[in-house]
Formats: C-alpha cells, structure tokens, sequence
C-alpha cells in the first residue's frame, strides 16, 4: 500500500519539482520514524494503539520504495544501471535485515545489564523495547539524508540525461546495444570524467 502511494504522490508532485522523489522519501521517513517511535512505546501500555501507530509507521516507511529505486535508475547512466542497483539491494539488506538483528541484539543485552527490572522477563522486555528505538532514530537519519539529496538530486538527473543525450545512447538500449557501442558509451563517460 505504501509502495503504490508513494510512487502515486512522486508522480503528482513531479509537475511541480524534479526533486519530488527525494522529498516524498524524506517526509516518508521523518513521519515514520515518530509513528514508529510511538508504537514501541505504547506496546507496553496499549497493544492496539501500538499496533495502529505500527500501520502508520509501515505505510510511511514504505513509501520510499518507488522513488528510491527512481532516483537511483535516473542518476546513474543506463550501461550502469543494473550494477548500480544490484548494489543498493545488496547493501540495503547487509545494512537492514542481514546486520540489524544482531546489533539490536547486542544493544538489548548491553542495556539489560544496566537496567534495575524486578524480574528477568521485565528486563529483557525494557531493554528490547529501548534498543528498538534506535530504529526510529535511523528513519530520522534517513530523512535528513534524503533531505540532502534534494540539494543535488536535480543536477545528477541532468547530468546523467545530458550524457544519454550527447553519446548518442538514446538511439540503443541496453537490450540492443552491441559491446562495441558499450564500449563507445564506458569511454564516452571516462573521458567525460576527465574533463
């Protein structure tokens, strides 16, 4: 759900700014972050509420989906782009689902030893709950982040649509083109690093 609205209100604003992807990503995340700040919070006082703040915080985290993978199709040029996005999934599951358990992990345990609980259960409860906040944390570090990439986010677009322009790439795709054109285009952009 998330993901259709985001790429629906990327494409809405886009009438107005070349730089809506990275502001639907950026409010996606500072909005996220508090909702889900707010979950943990009331998970031990009002289970419903917090699995409603849950739903919130989804949607809003979700968002981004569409306009991440936009912004990173169009900033790169097309000879890299695969690459490029091999890379992002790659990262972005080494950072997030493959890294993250065992370091929220790490924190709970750390912080269960400082924390003066009744009972053990209450304790590991309390220092899961206060390691899971440094989730929301995160999501306002990733809006600030995305909140940067408006400064640039415009120039890379045209950068990169000004190559495709002048190397002539317009005319192949990446399905039609011949190494030898791969090849003109990788020497094309070197040189145009040169410079």
């Amino acid at each position: 759900m998330g993901t259709v609205f985001g790429s629906g209100i990327s494409k809405f604003l886009s009438r107005w700014t070349r730089k809506a992807d990275a502001l639907v990503c950026s409010v996606s995340m500072l909005l996220g972050g508090p909702f889900l700040f707010f979950a943990l919070l009331l998970a031990r006082y009002e289970l419903y509420a917090a699995w409603v703040m849950v739903f919130f915080a989804e949607v809003f985290l979700f968002l981004n989906w569409a306009p991440v993978s936009a912004m990173l199709l169009y900033s790169i040029v097309p000879f890299r782009r695969s690459t490029a996005e091999a890379i992002q999934i790659m990262v972005s599951h080494l950072l997030g689902d493959a890294i993250s358990p065992t370091i929220i992990g790490a924190l709970s345990d750390s912080l269960y030893h400082y924390l003066n609980a009744p009972t053990e259960n209450e304790g590991r409860g309390l220092s899961m709950q206060f390691s899971l906040f440094v989730t929301s944390i995160i999501c306002v570090i990733g809006g600030a982040a995305f909140l940067v990439s408006t400064l640039t986010v415009e120039k890379d677009r045209e950068a990169v649509e000004n190559f495709v322009r002048t190397s002539g790439m317009e005319r192949s795709t990446s399905i039609n083109a011949s190494d030898g054109e791969f090849d003109e285009h990788r020497s094309l952009l070197v040189n145009s690093f040169k410079n």
